[in-house]
């Protein structure tokens, strides 16, 4: 008998023995097996090599990139589907996840001031939304930027998920990231309209900035900001090509 999960593959042997009252030996015949799905990864600047957000196991810090490492302590979810840190203080740290039975009124949110080792959970969600989604925080760690699941607008709360109050001006499709110097702005950009946004009051507004030439849906975009540098980043848009 072989019983096939996404954890590995055990095998018993003697199937036969229990049709007499004896016992089914079990065996996990893989050596070294592990399969993972990372939903996201986070590699700071000081601290940990590696900062894993991963689905059905959570989450993990790898001090070390080549042997079994410890999961996040405190708040644990099933997935930990979005992973964010304050560039100018990169030991704070926020994440977003799921549970596959969630437990109560869990609250699908937490944040982290020692690199991720350690997790406390948001004082409270957003008016709306099925947590997980994508959560970004601005360079200093004071305020925190959520979309979650399902959810029709963006949030915007402290770093610790407290004072939820939704974002002003900004599509509820669009991909925002933080500025990696200047504490109050974040950047976004909407996929549907190719147009880009910007917030210079901490994200509690955003205003349109300019667009990408030509019309059309770019569909799906990944913006990315420059480490070092205020007011630069990348934009992938698709068919539309990669923008600076």
């Amino acid at each position: 008998i072989w019983f096939v999960t996404g954890y590995g593959m055990w095998a018993s042997r003697n199937a036969r023995a229990y049709d007499g009252g004896e016992v089914l030996h079990w065996e996990f015949p893989q050596a070294g097996f592990e399969e993972t799905v990372p939903l996201a990864l986070l590699s700071p600047p000081q601290g940990a090599h590696l900062v894993s957000g991963l689905g059905d196991v959570d989450g993990f810090v790898h001090d070390a990139l080549d042997v079994p490492q410890q999961r996040f302590s405190g708040v644990r979810f099933s997935n930990t589907e979005s992973l964010a840190m304050a560039a100018q203080a990169p030991a704070r740290m926020v994440r977003t996840g799921h549970f596959h039975n969630r437990p109560g009124d869990a609250v699908r949110g937490a944040w982290s001031g020692d690199g991720g080792r350690s997790w406390t959970a948001f004082s409270e969600e957003p008016g709306e939304g099925a947590g997980a989604g994508r959560i970004v925080l601005s360079a200093d760690g004071e305020r925190a930027i959520w979309h979650p699941r399902d959810a029709s607008r963006h949030w915007r709360g402290d770093g610790q998920g407290r004072g939820w109050k939704p974002v002003a001006g900004l599509p509820r499709g669009a991909v925002v990231e933080a500025d990696p110097l200047a504490a109050n702005a974040f950047h976004a950009f909407d996929p549907a309209s190719g147009r880009f946004f910007v917030s210079r009051d901490g994200g509690a507004s955003f205003t349109a900035s300019w667009s990408l030439p030509g019309a059309g849906d770019v569909r799906r975009a990944e913006l990315r900001p420059h480490p070092r540098r205020s007011g630069e980043g990348w934009l992938a848009a698709g068919t539309r090509g990669l923008w600076r």
